[in-house]
Parts: C-alpha cells; structure tokens; sequence
C-alpha cells in the first residue's frame, strides 16, 4: 500500500465513510422492513387488516426500506 492510499484509509475511517456505515444501514432496512411486517402479519391474523391491506402495506415498506432480502422474501409467508 503506497502512502497514499494509506492517507486516504486513513482520512475514509475518520469521516466515518466505508462499508461498514453502508452495512449498518443495510442491516437496519432489513431489520426494520421485518419488524413492520411482523407487525402487520399480526394484524392480519387477527383479522385487523385484509389481504389486500396487508399486502397494500407490504408494497409501502419495500419502498420506503429497500431491504435486499425483504424482496427476496416479498410475498412469502415469514414461517
């Protein structure tokens, strides 16, 4: 690694730029995206919401979180 480069790692870890704020927020999508639809899940067992509003609200969460593996999922039972 040249001096550089070295400068430049060094400058990215002090901004607190990097993979690891870009997995932290990925994670937190992911986690949030999960925990809403739980909460809607519930609702629809009991009878609170309908299909349709359930998966209403399925379509708003994949857009507002963009999860990565909530899409994979999306429309797939949690269990």
């Amino acid at each position: 690694m040249t001096d550089g480069q070295r400068q430049q790692v060094i400058r990215l870890r002090k901004e607190g730029c990097g993979y690891t704020a870009i997995a932290k927020e990925r994670f937190r999508a992911e986690k949030m995206y999960r925990i809403s639809l739980s909460v809607a899940n519930a609702m629809l067992e009991k009878g609170v919401i309908s299909k349709e509003e359930y998966s209403e609200m399925d379509a708003l969460l994949l857009e507002k979180y963009r999860p990565v593996l909530g899409t994979l999922l999306a429309g797939k039972p949690l269990t």
